[in-house]
């Protein structure tokens, strides 16, 4: 369709309007805002109208402009589409929720643990990189869907999964300005969150090198003073000239046998240690479990020989879920376990061995460590409200199992890590929005589902030899839940990692929880003592 309010040429009139946004982002929603239907233009023409009349809306706090452009958003989606066009529009729509809480929020709702906008815009995002989409986009749309992501988790005390997201935008452009910032940001109050002086130190030092490189590129000025703004920061608490100095990671031992090294590489490379080093660096320095609950206290003695003694269980239940998987991906050959064992043949190449199994035990000890999680933050936190058989992690926040509302406990608790649980939380809840099977991030029906079959029922994992679905050679068992064994691995190594962050956030949690009984007050600050100098880190 040409002529219309963007005249014979509308590729060329959005390329105008796009390069007004930050001087005139009012002209520009008065230019966009003409539109009545997304979808009576070409796909290219209403993507590129629709971002405009978002960001121009949420550049000047328009509430009405952003609804309007999720409406037509919606439907846009209702429509024949193609290929990667709805992941487009998914990342508009992430942004445009992402505005709308911003621009509806006040500085006495930065603590509010409940937010259906951030809920949707996180979903959206999530949406944006469907398997099927993803494959269609541009680069540097992945990369801002991603970054874009990171950013929401962080905010919500999710950071260990944001870094994951910013790392996948520079895996895709290792000089994504945007990326580099926004984990320097990251990075900065993963330090901040931090009980060891040293590991904060680290951290800073290469979020001041990612702000470093980000504030080389090209960026919009407010951005650019923001970035810059903590790269400041971080320069307050070193000596002068100490930042220039390349850091030197101290070179660990990774075991006696070439079988211990090479458990420990893989580890590493799969960001698997519970030690906060190993989210910035697969050096050997990151390469053991130094992670710990620290110093606990209580009137009652029996209270903190039951929280450090439960936290060291978990560890040691996540250490054990995380050698197991190691096995079941690196032994090669036959068990002598499996010798002399009788299965009869289906013609659908299922994977039978020790090593499947341990794959399988591997995935069930990871999941029950969120409800273990759970009870743990019932004792600490001594809730009251809590039946029996025990809490289950998606309800140990709220007042009843029916969640209809947050516990007293937890209400805009200024606990940044133990935000960050909560949040983890929706994503193994069964029922939550932020669920999107699809999406490169598995959600809870699927993960819940695979796992109440694997401890109940019938998960039968197949060789790549199968067919599967859809095939003349398919052959179904209708009893069981059917994988290829390559998924499930990857699923396996998926929430364990999930289980890494949790009980990363639940560490800081209790420490932050034990740094302001010390302090006694609520908004406490921590001394931090880096080079010669020391400051107050303000929470």
């Amino acid at each position: 369709m040409t002529g219309g309010f963007l005249g014979e040429n509308p590729i060329e009139t959005l390329t105008e309007l796009h390069s007004l946004l930050n001087s005139n982002p009012e002209k520009v929603f008065q230019r966009v805002s003409q539109v009545e239907s997304l979808c009576e233009h070409d796909n290219n023409v209403a993507i590129g109208i629709l971002g405009l009349l978002i960001d121009s809306a949420g550049i000047t706090d328009n509430l009405k402009g952003l609804g309007r452009a999720i409406n037509l958003a919606k439907d846009m989606l209702g429509q024949d589409l193609k290929q990667g066009y709805a992941s487009r529009v998914h990342y508009d729509m992430g942004n445009a929720y992402s505005y709308l809480r911003k621009s509806s929020s006040s500085s006495t709702d930065q603590w509010n643990w409940e937010n259906i906008l951030l809920e949707k815009e996180i979903l959206h995002f999530r949406e944006a990189l469907e398997s099927d989409e993803v494959e269609e986009i541009y680069e540097q749309e992945l990369c801002k869907v991603y970054t874009n992501l990171g950013n929401a988790l962080s905010g919500i005390g999710r950071f260990i999964e944001a870094i994951y997201c910013w790392n996948q935008a520079l895996k895709i452009d290792s000089d994504f300005s945007q990326a580099k910032g926004q984990k320097g940001i990251g990075l900065f109050h993963y330090a901040r969150a931090h009980y060891d002086l040293g590991h904060s130190a680290m951290l800073l030092r290469v979020a001041y090198k990612q702000l470093t490189e980000a504030l080389e590129g090209n960026l919009f000025p407010k951005m650019k003073d923001r970035f810059d703004n903590y790269r400041y920061k971080i320069e307050e608490l070193f000596k002068p000239g100490e930042l220039e100095n390349q850091q030197d990671f101290e070179e660990y031992s990774l075991g006696d046998t070439e079988e211990e090294k090479e458990y420990r590489l893989w580890c590493l490379e799969n960001t698997l240690f519970l030690n906060s080093l190993n989210d910035i660096t697969s050096r050997s320095i990151a390469g053991r479990d130094i992670l710990h609950l620290g110093s606990v206290t209580s009137e009652d003695s029996n209270r903190i020989v039951s929280s450090v003694g439960f936290f060291n269980q978990i560890k040691q239940e996540y250490i054990s879920a995380r050698y197991l998987l190691y096995k079941g991906f690196h032994d090669e050959g036959v068990h002598f376990a499996d010798k002399d064992v009788y299965l009869e043949n289906t013609p659908d190449y299922p994977s039978y061995s020790l090593n499947t199994e341990r794959i399988r035990a591997s995935f069930r000890i990871a999941y029950s460590l969120f409800d273990k999680i759970a009870t743990f933050i019932q004792h600490y936190f001594e809730l009251s409200y809590i039946e029996d058989p025990g809490p289950h992690f998606d309800q140990v926040w709220y007042n009843s199992k029916w969640k209809n509302d947050l516990a007293p406990e937890f209400k805009k608790r200024k606990n940044w890590s133990l935000r960050g649980l909560f949040w983890l939380s929706k994503d193994l809840e069964y029922s939550n929005s932020m669920y999107v099977e699809n999406s490169l991030e598995p959600g809870a029906e699927e993960l819940k589902n695979l796992r109440n079959k694997l401890e109940h029922e019938y998960v039968k994992l197949h060789d790549d030899l199968w067919t599967g679905p859809g095939t003349d050679e398919f052959v179904e068992d209708e009893l069981a839940k059917s994988l290829y064994l390559h998924t499930f691995k990857e699923k396996t190594i998926k929430i364990l990692q999930k289980a890494r962050a949790g009980i990363i956030y639940l560490a800081f949690a209790i420490n932050e929880e034990e740094r302001r009984k010390k302090k006694g007050q609520d908004n406490s600050t921590t001394p931090l003592y880096l080079g010669k100098y020391e400051v107050e880190w303000k929470r």
